[in-house]
């Protein structure tokens, strides 16, 4: 029996336990002995969840480049409310990873333009973990340095986003597949994937993490990838990056239509009071915003936020943000 991902439950489609254990119980109804995830992120990363619970195999098959899910072995768990929970780790990656860039295109562009900003960070995350030589995120419980191989991969990914993410766009908007859309969607999709589990995460997931606090708040909603990018924006300010880099990589974010203000992230007149705690929850001592070579306090993070806000409202003016339906 197929069961759609979130059907009819009351906490809707969130990769959240509950809706896992009710795959599971329908699973081992009918004997399955292998889990495909179709869909977004979210359901891919249930099915992984599922998956590993049943010690079947898995395939991914993903119907948009929104994120890195299909390849990577973790899934992002939320409350039943939609916030961040935790990341939870898994022994193997998916045993299949199935594109067809077909039906990738006839997604919304907006889609795409989320699976760019969530693939954007990685050069700067891993490039942070790699430079404070924290571990990664694949080697678990213990730990592994990132390797140059991460590193490399995370590079790679810059190139292909840089060279290739604005025509990938063009090309979305229109439902065409070209050479720029095949190179982006293997970007996010893939090297994505493989670039943060050998090299690691740093702030701009965190930021991510903390914005999950207020996103029953934000008009409109906003995805992962936009809030990633966000906090890649964010992590950059915080490193004190150089202004050139930082004034290329809102603009470039701008031309690819993600949010880089509070009010494009939704959060037209966000109260210092909720800032704060976003912040608070960015800072926590569990998350990877410490793989970073400095020292990361609420303050800073707070300071920062308001302090991209504001370049992205400079660079907004001068590069409007394509909208998307």
């Amino acid at each position: 029996m197929l069961e759609e991902f979130g059907s009819d439950q009351p906490w809707g489609r969130e990769c959240c336990d509950e809706e896992v254990n009710r795959l599971i119980k329908i699973a081992e109804l009918n004997c399955c002995d292998t889990i495909i995830g179709a869909g977004g992120g979210k359901a891919i990363d249930t099915g992984k969840a599922v998956s590993d619970r049943m010690r079947v195999p898995m395939i991914s098959y993903p119907t948009t480049a929104s994120t890195d899910a299909p390849t990577s072995s973790l899934s992002v768990m939320y409350t039943p409310g939609g916030r961040f929970k935790e990341y939870r780790f898994y022994s193997r990656a998916p045993d299949a990873v199935l594109v067809d860039t077909a039906i990738i295109s006839e997604a919304p562009a907006r889609y795409l333009a989320c699976g760019i900003g969530d693939a954007l960070s990685k050069k700067f995350e891993v490039e942070a973990c790699y430079t404070s030589g924290h571990e990664n995120q694949i080697v678990k419980p213990v730990g592994g340095r990132s390797p140059l191989a991460g590193l490399g991969l995370s590079d790679l990914l810059y190139e292909i986003l840089w060279s290739w993410g604005r025509d990938a766009m063009m090309a979305a908007r229109r439902k065409a597949v070209t050479a720029a859309l095949e190179a982006v969607v293997e970007g996010a999709v893939l090297i994505s994937g493989l670039a943060f589990e050998s090299g690691g995460l740093a702030a701009a997931h965190s930021v991510y993490d903390g914005l999950t606090l207020v996103e029953a708040k934000m008009r409109p909603h906003q995805y992962h990838g936009e809030l990633v990018h966000f906090g890649t924006c964010v992590q950059l300010v915080l490193e004190g990056r150089p202004r050139d880099l930082i004034h290329d990589v809102f603009t470039f974010g701008h031309e690819i239509g993600l949010p880089e203000t509070f009010e494009e992230i939704g959060l037209k007149e966000i109260e210092d009071e909720d800032l704060w705690k976003v912040a608070e929850k960015t800072a926590a001592i569990s998350e990877t915003i410490h793989k970073m070579a400095i020292e990361v306090t609420p303050q800073k993070v707070f300071d920062a936020m308001k302090v991209a806000d504001g370049i992205g409202k400079t660079v907004s003016r001068q590069t409007p943000r394509a909208l998307y339906a």
